[in-house]
């Protein structure tokens, strides 16, 4: 690939990031910055800085990978005329002032770009995918830049493992306390800032090491561990999956007595505890699997019982033999836990040369190395899961166990989007409350393969909370029971005709 090649693809993915500036401006406002320091562009040239310092401590850059580099600066930067001294002097200067450089991608805790964090929250906001996309465009462009060279070297290699791993692998996704903080901040913005948000605003003004990012935040709390029984209340909590659970107090029983045949000296049958969990997104899989890592330690099958959610991303690589390390390295973070592997059947979905196969041999490995301190969970459509199995002998062999979770019917829908009401103090009144079932009735019956389940109670309930808000804010004097009351009209716009007041 030539230089001008490289650089064309350099500027697409560059002029793809810069598709939020106005948010990157409003963020701006909002923690007292200059607006033009969160440009996406300057947030991107900082970036390549953290970058190519780092790479330049493991080993001097080429001429031709900085001379690369000078020319991406300069297409961007059209203020700037770049030559190898100035860039020299930039890199300089980088390091005298962040003195990490060498070791910042090294640390466990992978600080995300600027661009990312900023990203993050633009999702939040908008039901985007720009994290996603952006971590992919960061980690092309940086590809692109090492192999401007012709070669790539293995601390080279080693860089690009560790950073596609460090913006990719390690991004937190959205919880549902998350969300709920989420929709209490949109509530804050339609009826002024709480006394609390000011303060925070205030804060972060008067210190600007907040606004950078430099003060170390607290590692979060130990999550309390739980016996058996509290953790089968709150799945039993849970609403609907009736199959689901029923399944789950099997596996139980099965273990419990297992355990107990041993302590007395009795065989046991050498079966897998692998499982297949099958059936529409939104379903609660990646939850359920989060309580059976937790049973599986309460019933001592795992020592540690986390879990680690991954996908075809987390596990294949672009390059020749990037792929095992990648797959290595997840597998052994799952370690005395959960493998939850999220469209598991997109790993075989390649050809014969694509790097799934390596993925899902590696996998398979480590499964037999580690078969009493790993429990790999596969998931996805009912359809590709199962052709996904059946393709390779080996996943066959040891995932013999399958879980069906069943589309959610429209009265579980209604229970789903009053639970999540319910912790903003929403309710719904009657006549809404009926119309919302309508809604689910109309999206059951006209449901494919890509239903939303729980995700469209959420996404539902978001719209609604956005068309309240905007029918509260035109009214003087609220009380209390108005702003806790969901109406028919706030239902408008997502699909159900409904006349005001009625």
């Amino acid at each position: 690939m030539d230089k001008k090649e490289i650089l064309t693809k350099v500027q697409s993915a560059l002029s793809e990031i810069d598709v939020c500036t106005t948010f990157f401006r409003e963020k701006a406002v909002a923690l007292g910055t200059p607006s033009g320091d969160l440009y996406p562009e300057k947030l991107f040239r900082s970036e390549m800085l953290r970058v190519l310092s780092f790479l330049d401590s493991k080993e001097p850059l080429s001429v031709e990978t900085l001379g690369t580099a000078i020319d991406i600066l300069n297409t961007v930067h059209k203020d700037l005329k770049w030559n190898l001294q100035t860039l020299r002097e930039s890199l300089d200067d980088y390091k005298r002032q962040n003195s990490n450089y060498a070791s910042v991608f090294l640390n466990d805790q992978f600080p995300l770009p600027t661009l990312l964090e900023a990203a993050r929250e633009y999702d939040l906001r908008n039901e985007t995918m720009l994290f996603d996309r952006f971590s992919q465009l960061l980690f092309q462009i940086w590809n692109l830049l090492i192999k401007a060279d012709g070669k790539i070297t293995s601390d080279e290699e080693k860089f690009l493992l560790l950073y596609n791993s460090g913006t990719i692998l390690k991004k937190s996704k959205e919880k549902d306390h998350e969300f709920s903080r989420q929709l209490t901040g949109i509530y804050d913005d339609f009826f002024g800032y709480t006394e609390r948000l000011q303060k925070g605003i205030e804060e972060r003004k008067s210190n600007p090491s907040t606004v950078s990012g430099k003060e170390k935040k607290p590692p979060p709390p130990q999550e309390e561990e739980k016996s058996l029984e509290e953790l089968m209340e709150e799945l039993n909590s849970l609403v609907g999956l009736e199959s689901v659970k029923s399944e789950i107090n099997n596996l139980i029983n099965v273990i419990k007595i297992e355990k107990i045949r041993k302590e007395k000296g009795l065989a046991v049958p050498d079966k897998s505890l692998h499982l297949v969990f099958t059936g529409n997104p939104g379903t609660g899989k990646t939850t359920i699997g989060r309580f059976i890592s937790k049973i599986y330690k309460s019933l001592g099958v795992l020592s540690k019982g986390h879990l680690v959610e991954t996908d075809r991303s987390g596990l294949v690589a672009g390059f020749v033999g990037q792929t095992a390390a990648k797959t290595l390295e997840i597998c052994q973070s799952a370690l005395d836990g959960v493998l939850f592997i999220d469209e598991a059947y997109a790993l075989a979905e390649g050809g014969e040369n694509d790097f799934g196969r390596e993925a899902i041999n590696t996998l398979l490995k480590f499964m037999e190395d580690n078969r009493s301190r790993i429990i790999v969970i596969v998931a996805g459509y009912t359809d590709n899961m199962e052709s996904f199995i059946d393709k390779n002998p080996g996943l066959k062999s040891r995932f013999n166990k399958y879980i069906q979770f069943e589309d959610y019917s429209p009265e579980e829908l209604v229970q789903i989007f009053e639970r999540i009401s319910s912790k903003m103090k929403l309710n719904l009144s009657e006549p809404a409350k009926e119309k919302l079932r309508e809604k689910f009735q109309m999206e059951y019956d006209l449901r494919d393969k890509t239903f939303g389940n729980g995700r469209l109670a959420r996404n539902i309930f978001e719209k609604t909370y956005m068309n309240q808000a905007n029918r509260l804010v035109k009214i003087t004097d609220l009380t209390e029971e108005a702003l806790c009351t969901i109406l028919p009209e706030d239902l408008m716009e997502i699909g159900i005709e409904t006349k005001p007041g009625e």
